[in-house]
């Protein structure tokens, strides 16, 4: 009898064991799992951010270059309107005058609009009075504007009296263009048409002009 009642002792111990390791792994997956969830689960948030730029058609940025016309090598630049053509030096054998120096004026037109523009060139005489000027006697050359100097794609070449013209936007890519002025040397590859070199007949003194570059938008 007593030995009965020591082995059912010992299965309900047992038992209890067994059904106790159970909870306890039953708990232990719960947690795993809760465990898991947490890991799992994830918020995110939007950042929404802005910005405005203005629009930007603020007009004209000019910069002047003095080229010396043996290597086409930069010897004075900025934004000093004053172009000096007057640098001549005698040529004995063909009795004309010729400058060692052109002027190269690069324009930027300022626009990060859709808006439609022209570029406006106009000249007023270059003279020493009525019956002397040098209006005939200087090339204008307008260029598309390359980084490279004197590089471009040449767009018009007139002479100096016949270079009032109106450039439009489609015109300019990236509202950049090059304007070269300088003397007619005799070389037709060169000159503008209806262009010639200064005749050393021509009337001395100072010959004075203006050029005048406007943006219009519309």
């Amino acid at each position: 009898m007593g030995g009965n009642y020591l082995r059912r002792d010992a299965l309900k111990e047992d038992l209890k064991m067994k059904k106790n390791s159970l909870r306890q792994f039953l708990l232990a997956g719960v947690f795993i799992l809760l465990i898991s969830s947490a890991v799992s689960a994830a918020t995110s948030e939007t950042l929404n951010l802005s910005a405005y730029v203005p629009d930007a058609v603020s007009g004209l940025t000019i910069t002047v270059n003095k080229i010396r016309a043996s290597d086409n090598a930069i010897v004075e630049t900025g934004s000093n309107p004053a172009l000096n053509l007057a640098d001549f030096t005698v040529d004995a054998v063909n009795n004309i005058l010729t400058s060692p120096y052109y002027y190269s004026v690069d324009v930027q037109v300022n626009d990060n609009t859709s808006s439609n523009w022209s570029f406006i060139h106009q000249v007023s005489s270059i003279q020493r009075d009525a019956q002397n000027n040098l209006d005939e006697n200087i090339s204008v050359t307008f260029l598309t504007q390359l980084q490279t100097f004197p590089g471009g794609n040449t767009l018009i070449k007139r002479s100096f009296k016949s270079s009032n013209v109106n450039l439009s936007k489609s015109m300019l890519p990236g509202g950049q263009l090059r304007i070269i002025y300088g003397v007619a040397t005799g070389d037709a590859n060169n000159d503008a048409p209806n262009t010639t070199p200064v005749s050393i007949s021509k009337a001395s003194g100072t010959y004075t002009g203006s050029v005048l570059l406007t943006l219009v938008t519309y």
